[in-house]
């Protein structure tokens, strides 16, 4: 599980990363899904039984931001400073102004669509990638408040709902690239409620370990050739989302790993790499001055980069930050 996590954060960079305004993973926005889905796996896993014992929505939304805000805060700063940079070699009013309106943003809320065309509005301009984390973290205390005490079957009747709703959205756009903005902000919510009720339903699923030589390595393979169809195709993306990734996540609950320092590397970095991969990449021109190289050449050391520096964000800040935060809970607060 952690290993697919760390190859879905890469199929996000890989997206993001388009030298010459072609993304080189054309299909990495559906590993967005990917998340929600494992996301709703976990959760379960680790929450649901101590939600049944007593466990408030105050103290589990601290939990969730404990885990969440720290590398949050990070890529925001960063996002900051390349705005910043901007404005100071070229005055920008209208960046100007979304840099005013992202102050929502600090507080894990989207900005507001104000003196333009929402269509145009991210719900995060600093750094458009946290539309998933919005929605991420309301999935999560909409689970906490009351889908944890739900039956299997009456989480599956509403997987299915939200399944056929997700499909009609897809079908309907031509794409599962939805929600990063104020237009389809609906149909964000449509990705990250019906992908993590999938994910929920599978983890209360009984499950077997199976061992087998290379056995870890089969889900990764599987994942990486989904993610290399062209994308934005309706039926194409609808398969992936509704059928190919829970698969995944269940060939990836059930195989037993057989290269754990790999999967625990590539889970770790996931996390600080999707936070600060978006303001980095933006950074590409000062790296192609510096290396001289061309565009396609340039992004990929960018991204190997960006894999160092997301390893150093979580053993020196995400994990200190978040281990000094737990500290400071009452006694008898589990960490996340």
């Amino acid at each position: 599980m952690d290993g697919i996590r760390g190859v879905a954060a890469i199929a996000v960079v890989l997206y993001h990363a388009a030298p010459g305004g072609k993304p080189i993973l054309a299909s990495g926005y559906l590993a967005v899904d990917l998340f929600f889905l494992l996301s709703g796996f976990v959760i379960d896993r680790t929450y649901r039984a101590r939600l049944d014992g007593g466990l408030g929505l105050p103290r589990f939304l601290q939990l969730r931001l404990i885990r969440l805000y720290p590398a949050f805060l990070l890529g925001l700063a960063l996002s900051l400073l390349s705005v910043l940079a901007s404005l100071a070699a070229a005055p920008n009013p209208r960046l100007a102004g979304d840099l005013l309106l992202s102050l929502p943003n600090l507080a894990f809320l989207p900005s507001p669509p104000l003196g333009r065309d929402p269509a145009s509005w991210l719900l995060f301009p600093l750094d458009g990638a946290y539309w998933s984390l919005f929605f991420e973290l309301a999935v999560n205390l909409i689970y906490a408040a009351g889908l944890v005490r739900l039956s299997r079957a009456q989480l599956a009747l509403l997987a299915i709902g939200g399944a056929a709703w997700l499909a009609w959205g897809i079908a309907a756009h031509g794409t599962a690239d939805l929600g990063a903005g104020w237009s389809t902000f609906g149909w964000g919510f449509a990705r990250a409620f019906t992908a993590f009720l999938i994910g929920v339903v599978l983890a209360r699923t009984p499950l077997a370990r199976i061992r087998g030589r290379g056995a870890d390595l089969l889900p990764l393979v599987v994942l990486g050739g989904a993610l290399l169809y062209p994308g934005n195709t309706a039926t194409g993306d609808i398969l992936a989302v509704l059928v190919a990734f829970p698969l995944l996540v269940l060939a990836g609950a059930t195989l037993e790993p057989r290269a754990p320092r790999l999967h625990d590397l590539l889970g770790r970095i996931s996390y600080p790499l999707y936070c600060i991969h978006v303001p980095l990449l933006k950074w590409q021109g000062v790296h192609d001055g510096v290396l001289g190289l061309g565009p396609l050449p340039t992004t990929l050391a960018l991204v190997v980069a960006l894999l160092v520096w997301a390893a150093l964000v979580d053993r020196t800040i995400d994990e200190p930050a978040r281990r000094w935060l737990r500290a400071r809970l009452p006694a008898g607060a589990a960490s996340t």
